[in-house]
């Protein structure tokens, strides 16, 4: 149980980080929350948990290919709120959109021999 704490703890300061940093300089914020810093820690706790190699080498390998379709919300959601739409409206537009291009990554992947 101590475990699960420190790694929620270690995980939240991260986020805290980010947000802190963003509301000082946006763009410096944004350049830490680009880091692959949560898939780095959840490689090392997946790693201290299961010293699986394939099992790592495939959340890896999942990530790069989920990675791809979320990279448009970076910029619809911001055009979004640039056109007045209201700020959670437009998040949630954009996450609904990131999920349709989830569907159809995995969908497209399976065609190519690729399972995530």
């Amino acid at each position: 149980m101590f475990y699960a704490f420190i790694k929620a703890a270690i995980s939240g300061i991260l986020v805290a980080v980010v947000s802190e940093t963003a509301r000082r300089s946006p763009a410096f914020g944004a350049l830490i929350a680009s880091l692959p810093l949560v898939s780095v820690l959840a490689m090392i706790w997946l790693w201290r948990d299961t010293a699986d190699a394939e099992r790592i080498a495939g959340h890896a390998e999942a990530t790069f290919w989920y990675v791809l379709p979320s990279l448009p919300m970076f910029l619809v959601f911001p055009a979004l709120l640039r056109h007045g739409v209201p700020f959670y409206a437009g998040l949630v537009l954009s996450c609904l959109m990131t999920i349709i291009l989830y569907f159809g990554m995995t969908f497209l992947l399976k065609r190519f021999g690729i399972v995530l």
